[in-house]
């Protein structure tokens, strides 16, 4: 890691060893190699280096953890987690939404999002995609098409001991089941 000379000082940091708010910035270069073996690439990155006046503690935090996130993806040429969210947002849809639209799972989006996991990439082609507004049209038509083949399909007797009374119930009842939380 090669330190250069750029001091800055956007915003309020909180030292994690002593809560001071002396907080400095200064932007180093970082190599980090990526992936393994033969497979494996050096990849540079200048990240933002806080240091505390008041403890002397240096560390990199969530933003540089971020740059290095999105060195990856650019590496990888996949969608970075912010445009990603972008895609999304320029619709107004909640993660809930998106998700019925497009059928990939709310957790998996989630993540990919917060730049937990990296998407593979068929889904990171899709999410791609999305970002042109008559391919979204076209998954929300599908989808739709979808919840009328399904509400109109009868549902097959499974357990033959329900009475159709009770079978009539269950099917009313699924129809506002959610496996997760409808959070957005």
């Amino acid at each position: 890691m090669k330190n250069t000379t750029n001091a800055i000082s956007n915003r309020l940091f909180h030292c994690p060893s002593c809560e001071s708010t002396k907080v400095n910035t200064r932007l180093v270069k970082d190599d980090f190699q990526y992936g393994e073996g033969t497979e494996a690439t050096l990849i540079s990155v200048t990240l933002p280096l806080r240091i505390c006046e008041n403890c002397e503690l240096s560390y990199f935090d969530e933003e540089a953890e971020e740059i290095r996130h999105s060195a990856v993806c650019k590496h990888l040429k996949i969608l970075t987690p912010s445009e990603i969210t972008a895609i999304r947002q320029r619709y107004g849809l909640s993660k809930v939404e998106f998700s019925n639209i497009t059928r990939v799972g709310r957790i998996s989006l989630g993540r990919w999002e917060a730049g937990a996991l990296l998407q593979n990439a068929a889904n990171d082609s899709l999410l791609f995609l999305m970002g042109f507004p008559e391919n979204l049209d076209r998954l929300k038509e599908r989808a739709i098409d979808h919840m009328k083949s399904d509400a109109q399909r009868k549902p097959t007797r499974k357990f033959r001991s329900l009475s159709n009374e009770q079978v009539s119930i269950a099917v009313r009842q699924s129809s506002n089941f959610s496996l997760y939380a409808n959070c957005h």
